[in-house]
């Protein structure tokens, strides 16, 4: 049967290293979904199904004429023989994503899938999609910039300090100041007492045992970076992808260190601001050429990955590179093949009479009575990119040349195997009729511990998961030392079923155990918190 099995798990890889051959498939959002709503996922049930039925009746013909021996290692080998098979027939999907994996690798090795990731983050800023990526906000360099707060909120803006507006934007720059407060423990109040006590507060940066409180101070002019508010190439920051776990070198600008999730490389912004710095070194050097063969390779990857697009080179060339108008950006695309028939400026993208007025009375713009979303849609072209499926792709390819070792099918394949091995040992060691008994009372001591919990359930008992798993593991326990201690030629039936009991529960016992004692950890350093709080206090 294993010999079988293997063959039939090299015919999954060899379906799973050319389910992908098209590039279309990896446009999807998940990609495995597709295998498992295709006909391949019900042929391996099937397959499974059969193979497994075809062993059982085979098995149970050798059962009848064999003896069981009575050596305690041969008897556990064939409860890994049952195990192992049982695991061959049920796997083929772990088959499945090594052809994947090996596809991936020969189809996207490293250098082509860092020069497609590259091309890509170097092409972005030229698609005008969203416009308030190019707002004044977004702006990232030079850099001490970032060390500035940019006020949007209208309510806020000193008119009599400089500040710029557009559409129904008002920007204004400020410097801030900070310190920073030293928590006494994870309950300290003081956080948030700090946050209401300013008037001129920001933002917080949290860390462990700290909080950095940022608070407005003085308006800074930057008329000497900004001409206008208008939306301008310059501005642009954002990064389309980088794969999961790699370094900035994907943008390839400069090897930096790639960004983690704690405090000091967020507050970096290390991505945005190299992006925004070869943005503006690209238009700096003016040179045409450079610009056009970023575009020109970027349409070629996507004619590679079959997304959906209707830009040329040219074209798209003389709307993104406009020199003469500061790098204003005057015209945008849209996301997909498809017109919006039907738009009324009187219900869309409208400014709420409140904001309207504080416009109208505080900045004395009219120009400000449209708002961002509807200037973007006047100014929209017939041009149109699938970034949805662009962005799908790189991340699809990125997961399958990740890691083709699938830990949550394994852990199902691996219990669903120990549990038909414990089904089949249990069968093999004390017969059918103790198996069946021995179900039948397991299934009554779970239902009687089910009451118990529910009893609890209503008690004002602390700890209730805590004790609910301990629970269980006691009256295993008690079954496992019952079923031990009896003596077994009294009463061969009743000592079989609580050896059945013992063997079936025992998978179940055994990660509740380590449950049970991770739990206490938690528990003890939630008490020694608490203690903490409480002295000093």
């Amino acid at each position: 049967m294993l010999c079988v099995a293997f063959v039939i798990h090299i015919f999954f890889f060899t379906v799973g290293y050319f389910f992908f051959q098209n590039p279309e498939t990896l446009q999807t959002y998940d990609i495995y979904d597709i295998y498992y709503s295709s006909a391949f996922f019900i042929f391996q049930i099937i397959i499974s199904l059969i193979l497994l039925v075809v062993w059982l009746m085979q098995l149970f013909k050798i059962m009848l004429l064999s003896i069981l021996s009575d050596e305690l290692l041969a008897t556990f080998g064939q409860f890994l023989q049952f195990m192992v098979i049982v695991f061959a027939c049920l796997s083929f999907h772990l088959s499945f994503r090594l052809g994947n994996y090996v596809f991936a690798h020969q189809r996207y090795d490293d250098a082509t899938y860092t020069h497609i990731v590259q091309t890509a983050n170097k092409a972005y800023p030229f698609l005008f999609f969203e416009i308030e990526d190019y707002m004044p906000d977004m702006r990232k360099t030079p850099h001490w910039i970032n060390d500035l707060y940019c006020q949007t909120d209208y309510h806020s803006i000193d008119t009599t300090k400089p500040y710029l507006t557009f559409a129904d934007k008002v920007y204004q720059f400020y410097r801030v100041y900070a310190y920073k407060t030293v928590l006494r423990n994870e309950y300290d109040n003081r956080r948030s007492d700090v946050e209401s006590a300013h008037k001129d507060f920001l933002y917080t940066r949290n860390a462990e045992d700290s909080v950095t409180i940022y608070h407005k101070k003085e308006v800074v002019d930057v008329s000497d970076i900004f001409v206008n508010a208008h939306p301008n190439l310059r501005n642009f920051s954002k990064i389309l992808y980088v794969p999961y776990g790699a370094g900035i070198s994907y943008t390839d600008l400069k090897q930096v260190n790639a960004i983690s999730n704690d405090v000091k490389d967020w507050d970096n912004k290390t991505y945005e601001i190299v992006i925004n710095e070869n943005v503006n070194h690209l238009l700096d050097k003016e040179d045409e050429q450079a610009i056009k063969n970023i575009m020109k390779q970027f349409l070629s990857i996507s004619r590679m990955l079959r997304i959906d697009t209707n830009l040329d080179l040219e074209g798209w060339f003389n709307v993104a590179y406009r020199p003469q108008s500061g790098f204003n950006v005057e015209t945008f695309f849209q996301t997909g093949n498809y017109s919006d028939s039907y738009y009324d400026p009187n219900e869309y993208d409208q400014i709420n009479e409140e904001d309207a007025k504080v416009l109208k009375e505080k900045f004395k713009n009219d120009n400000s009575l449209i708002s961002l979303t509807r200037y973007k849609k006047l100014h929209s072209s017939n041009y149109y990119y699938s970034l949805k499926k662009l962005k799908n792709a790189l991340r699809n390819i990125d997961e399958l040349r990740g890691d083709f070792f699938d830990v949550f099918a394994f852990n199902v394949y691996v219990w669903i195997s120990v549990i038909l091995a414990l089904l089949l040992f249990c069968y093999r060691v004390f017969g059918l009729k103790s198996l069946l008994l021995g179900v039948v009372s397991l299934s009554l001591i779970s239902l009687a511990i089910g009451l118990i919990l529910l009893v609890m359930n209503f008690t004002d008992m602390l700890d209730q998961d805590y004790n609910a798993v301990m629970l269980v593991v006691i009256v295993y326990l008690l079954v496992l030392v019952i079923s031990q201690f009896m003596p077994y030629e009294r009463n061969k039936t009743f000592a079989s079923i609580l050896m059945n009991v013992s063997v079936l529960a025992f998978p179940l016992v055994f990660f509740l155990a380590f449950l049970g004692v991770d739990m206490y950890q938690k528990n003890k350093d939630i008490h020694i918190s608490i203690m903490l709080m409480i002295i000093t206090i």
